[in-house]
């Protein structure tokens, strides 16, 4: 994560406000898989769903919350202030970076602009190394919260006779024992006809990753939908996956901007935005 000011700047918001979506419900999505495996099922390959995890799945801000917490224990003394943040940092408060997250309870508390921007970056230049090492890690991955509606989306699908993929830009060292735990509790389908994709080593870049990844997909499975929180591996799936519904999460979002537009790889495919797994 940077720490100039670009992360008090809704930069990923430039690319939402500049697509045309097509609003879909979770029971739409059902409804529509339901019709397709008919026609998929005797294919040469197995028809799939591809779910991305943190902030599509599942929320992340109480792990983000439980890992500031073990931050402040580890010290003898911090300011008042910071036991205020860790506080306000529920799912309502959540920003896609720390910097940002801590910046934005801080203008909530009156701070200034720039004060609040000033502190927001000492904390981080202080907090950093501590989140790198226990964001990913299965001790706090294990009680991820899912998203209201999830797990029954995603069951839905395996029952009508779907593969699921969980594809993750989680490493398998850190965080393959948390994941599964956190999968089981939340009650989404594993096992049988269920594959858990991780990134082999935690250096590797999240894009690069999917991208290797998702070509063994389209190679293994008959892909009917990915659905992902992130524009530039949305743009990465339209491009290799030329047939599937490729679904937008609006969650959290990085800043990250794509490369290449999304209508360049989408061809007369609709770009769908979900909102909310209920069914």
């Amino acid at each position: 994560m940077a720490h100039d000011s670009k992360y008090y700047k809704e930069a990923a918001n430039s690319w939402v406000n500049a697509q045309t979506f097509t609003e879909v419900s979770a029971k739409e999505l059902i409804e529509d898989a339901r019709e397709k495996y008919s026609k998929l099922k005797n294919g040469p390959k197995r028809p799939a769903w591809v779910f991305d995890l943190d902030s599509t799945l599942f929320c992340t801000a109480a792990r983000n919350q439980k890992v500031f917490w073990k931050f402040l224990q580890k010290r003898e003394n911090f300011p008042k202030h910071w036991a205020l943040m860790w506080q306000q940092m529920g799912a309502h408060r959540q920003q896609y970076s720390i910097p940002k997250t801590f910046y934005s309870i801080m203008r909530d508390f009156g701070w200034s602009h720039e004060n609040a921007e000033h502190e927001a970056r000492a904390i981080w230049s202080e907090y950093q190394n501590h989140w790198l090492k226990e964001f990913f890690a299965s001790r706090n991955i294990s009680h991820d919260p899912a998203y209201e509606g999830a797990a029954n989306f995603v069951n839905a699908l395996k029952n009508i006779g779907y593969e699921i993929v969980y594809l993750t830009g989680r490493d398998a060292n850190r965080g393959t024992e948390g994941t599964l735990h956190a999968l089981k509790m939340g009650r989404f389908p594993l096992g049988n006809a269920c594959h858990l994709r991780l990134k082999p080593f935690e250096e590797m870049g999240d894009l690069e990753f999917k991208e290797k990844a998702s070509r063994r997909l389209k190679a293994e499975f008959e892909v009917e939908a990915l659905i992902e929180n992130e524009p530039e591996n949305l743009v990465m799936f339209a491009d290799i996956f030329r047939f599937a519904k490729i679904i937008f999460f609006h969650s959290i979002m990085s800043p990250r901007i794509p490369g290449a537009e999304m209508s360049e790889h989408l061809g007369e495919r609709p770009l769908l935005r979900l909102n909310s797994f209920e069914i």
